[in-house]
């Protein structure tokens, strides 16, 4: 054992004798440039990690805005949609009200075409279209008015029929184009078979 201590002292003392001459230097010195480089390297990989966080920060805003807009236009759609069933609803109502109107009366006045009339009027008003046979005084006085009356108001209510039907056209278009910016933005979209989009 004690030649093994002897052999380890007279190792240690040759080797702090060629690190005093300057043998292990390069070793020494390799060591402290691949230090440096691996400190640049750090510092690279550091600057490169918080360059992308950022962006990654500024995708993930940009991310909620687009949700606040997809969000924004499913419910326009939805309004649309519930418009576009109202206006359904209208549309037949006064669709109704033209096919009663439309009977022929040879110059003389048809009973039960006043009351189908009042009827539609009530009708149309529980939609929220309102018209003057929904007034209980000119239902009670229908019955008593001449034909040119009649067929005036006939008239003024089929203006408003071909004016509804120019805003449902306007309306379809309008849930058209808000359906094709819904599928733009990458949303799916129920298709009722009846638009081409």
């Amino acid at each position: 054992v004690h030649y093994y201590q002897q052999q380890c002292i007279l190792w240690q003392q040759h080797i702090a004798n060629q690190v005093a001459q300057g043998e292990f230097s390069y070793a020494i010195q390799a060591s402290n440039s691949l230090v440096e480089q691996l400190n640049a390297q750090l510092a690279f990989g550091w600057q490169a990690y918080e360059e992308q966080a950022a962006q990654l920060g500024k995708l993930a805003e940009e991310n909620e805005l687009l949700k606040l807009r997809l969000n924004e236009a499913q419910n326009s759609l939805k309004w649309y949609e519930m418009d576009s069933a109202r206006k359904d609803a209208e549309l037949n109502l006064l669709k109704k009200s033209q096919t009663a109107l439309t009977a022929p009366t040879n110059g003389a006045e048809v009973p039960g075409l006043v009351a189908g009339a009042a009827g539609m009027a009530k009708e149309l008003t529980t939609v929220g279209i309102q018209c003057n046979f929904a007034d209980p005084d000119v239902a009670a006085n229908a019955s008593r008015q001449s034909a040119s009356e009649f067929r005036a108001k006939y008239e003024a209510l089929y203006a408003e029929n071909q004016d509804l039907l120019l805003l449902l056209a306007d309306h379809d278009q309008k849930l058209k184009e808000q359906k094709q910016m819904l599928i733009h933005l990458g949303a799916e979209v129920s298709s009722d078979g009846e638009d081409d989009i």
